[in-house]
């Protein structure tokens, strides 16, 4: 079979999200229209009957401007510590810049074998700008393998998985015999449906200062009920009461649009109780990012 890690790599909200969960089929990575919604690396794995592909969804990587950016920037060197292969996204609508070369001396650094570059969103970008931007990364970077795509279009990613199944090593033995050990913890999956939620409903107001800790998870089998306890987490106190909204209407909006999408996961009812708390700086206290679960 074809086994191997493939780090999905590319500046905050070029689709890589998006991409990987198109390529699983299933929601494993939050993706919004909004820049640095994943914030640590996650593991999905991709099996059929020829192949186990382990993929690793990663924060985008940027300029930084706090601590919490330097924890999200060594996760995609992580990352590419564990790969030979690796998707570079690109998106042709928006300037190949600083972040994106200094991106590609990452990949290089790390003498990544196989390097897959998407030109991304070509559903939505002008055709000179895709154009354009083959052309640039063709003459920048001969060796990269170069492919259009739209990260939201099945047939186009199953090209992208056909692809990757030529470049990677034939074993005899998966990676992982029970892909289950991939599997996050309930804990880090409600936090991100409930900050994606967040970052889906607030604009300029709300910066992503934002980190949601689940504190307690239970399960009464009588009633079958899971109550969920959560923290969101805020650097500042006039963030609180815009979390919150006049007369609890968004924290209100927040818990149903997250107990919505948790009822297609637990057999069970939820009940989610969230609390909005004041963490003053907490982006650059490294005690506080740890224990908000970005860890090493």
């Amino acid at each position: 079979m074809k086994i191997g890690y493939v780090s999905i790599i590319g500046k905050p909200n070029v689709g890589k999200s998006t991409l990987i969960n198109n390529i699983l089929d299933k929601k494993v990575s939050i993706a919004t229209f909004k820049p640095q919604t994943t914030r640590n690396k996650i593991y999905a794995c991709y099996q059929d009957e020829d192949s186990q592909i382990i993929f690793i969804d990663t924060p985008g990587f940027h300029n930084s401007k706090n601590k919490l950016d330097l924890f999200l920037n060594s996760e995609v060197k992580s990352s590419l510590k564990k790969s030979e292969t690796c998707i570079f996204l690109t998106d042709p609508s928006r300037e190949f810049d600083d972040e994106d070369f200094d991106l590609v001396k990452q990949i290089n650094s790390f003498n990544i074998k196989n390097v897959i570059c998407l030109i991304n969103k070509i559903d939505i970008c002008e055709q000179n700008e895709i154009e354009d931007r083959y052309a640039f990364i063709q003459k920048q970077y001969p060796n990269f393998i170069i492919k259009k795509i739209s990260a939201t279009n099945n047939q186009e990613v199953k090209k992208v998985l056909k692809d990757l199944k030529n470049i990677l090593e034939d074993s005899d033995h998966p990676l992982f015999e029970n892909i289950e050990d991939l599997d996050s913890s309930d804990e880090f999956m409600i936090n991100e449906i409930v900050r994606e939620k967040i970052l889906l409903n607030f604009q300029q107001e709300v910066p992503y200062s934002v980190a949601v800790v689940t504190q307690k998870i239970s399960y009464d089998k009588e009633k079958n009920l899971t109550k969920i306890y959560a923290d969101i987490i805020v650097e500042k106190e006039s963030q609180k009461p815009i979390i919150i909204g006049k007369g609890g209407t968004m924290i209100k909006k927040i818990g149903t649009l997250a107990r919505e999408e948790l009822l297609e996961i637990y057999s069970s009812r939820i009940f989610l109780e969230l609390n909005v708390k004041v963490r003053k700086n907490w982006r650059n206290d490294n005690e506080q990012i740890k224990s908000f679960g970005y860890k090493k």
